[in-house]
């Protein structure tokens, strides 16, 4: 079943299925192990006729999935990021001069030479320093790495400056990155001191860190991300530091990016707010059209009414006359008329 599925293009479960389907015999479990042992085995016959409704062809092809979707297009990097890979571009440590010569490096540096000793010996007012967290025997070291970074930055157009803590920013690309130079530690399980009193260092970490020798080049990105350079197994960061500038740019680039999504947000945040505030107004104005049809059909309503009325009532108030003779004399008689409102009599006068 297995081999057959092959051919086909089809798995031995999708297989096995379609000659249920089709009502297929199928050797049962070990029939293929019983023959190869020499075993007398017998073959289930085909059916007579095909199952109600198929024809006596049966196809079966394999299943067609669905096509994956190609990923997309990486965006090439940016010429910057390309030219530190270019040997040209290779930042090398002089081999004649070593000095410490930036201002941040050499405060730093007098910083630890005014804390070396106990903190009570420690001066008052302090000098600014950078927050490089490596053991006293990597300082030196540390200094000199820092030296070449800065001044290959620098000539490259970035500049290097620290916050209020401390902290390393270096402007790249009109963005600001930060760079974090550490030593790595490592645990190391700790001998628990023999006391007299056991519980004085009950709650004691079983490990301690300890430094490693190993120094880290990391460059902070934005939601945590970030990429660093350490020593080996690969190499020593003295013969990395162009992969230093490089991440560098790739998190100038990256905060770019990002500053782009949020600007491309906030326009469209912006653009919808103009379509609802559309959308409300013509709701407004619709509303208003319609209460002014309102009360235009009222007041046609009301002006019908009033016509309906002076109809009614000029037709009944139109005067009507009714007469009523009196007799009289030989000389006249008289005559009382009544209108709509009031009674009238005149004397009408009989000429011979």
């Amino acid at each position: 079943m297995q081999r057959l599925s092959k051919e086909f293009g089809l798995s031995d479960v999708g297989l096995a299925k379609a000659c249920r389907r089709y009502a297929i015999p199928v050797p049962p479990r070990g029939y293929w192990a019983k023959k190869q042992a020499g075993h007398t085995v017998s073959q289930t016959p085909l059916p007579a006729s095909a199952p109600a409704g198929y024809e006596d062809k049966i196809e079966i092809a394999p299943q067609h999935h669905l096509a994956v979707p190609e990923q997309p297009s990486v965006a090439p990097e940016h010429d910057a990021v390309v030219a530190e890979s270019e040997p040209a571009n290779r930042i090398e440590a002089p081999k004649d001069d070593l000095r410490v010569t930036h201002p941040l490096l050499r405060s730093t540096r007098d910083y630890w030479k005014a804390t070396r000793g106990a903190i009570m010996h420690w001066p008052s007012n302090l000098p600014k320093h950078l927050l490089v967290d490596v053991s006293e025997t990597l300082r030196a070291r540390t200094l000199r790495v820092l030296q070449v970074l800065f001044s290959a930055l620098e000539k490259r157009g970035y500049s290097v400056s620290s916050d209020e803590r401390g902290a390393i920013q270096v402007k790249v690309l009109e963005e600001t990155c930060g760079l974090t130079v550490r030593e790595r530690h490592r645990q190391v399980r700790g001998e628990r001191r023999r006391l007299g009193d056991p519980d004085l260092y009950k709650g004691k970490a079983p490990h301690d860190l300890v430094h490693t020798g190993e120094l880290e080049l990391r460059v902070e990105e934005r939601l945590g991300r970030r990429s660093s350079v350490i020593d080996p197994p690969i190499a020593r960061v003295e013969e990395r530091l162009n992969d230093v500038v490089a991440n560098l740019m790739g998190a100038a680039l990256a905060e770019k990016d990002y500053r782009a999504a949020q600007e491309r947000a906030r326009l469209a945040a912006i653009e919808r707010g103009r379509e609802r505030a559309a959308a409300v107004q013509l709701k407004r104005q619709e509303f208003a059209r319609v209460r002014r049809l309102d009360k235009l059909a009222d007041a046609a309503a009301r002006i019908a009414a009033l016509q309906r009325f002076a109809t009614t009532f000029a037709r009944r108030s139109a005067p009507s006359t009714q007469a009523l003779s009196l007799g009289g004399g030989s000389t006249g008689s008289t005559l009382i008329s009544r209108t709509s409102t009031s009674w009238e009599c005149s004397d009408i006068v009989h000429r011979p």
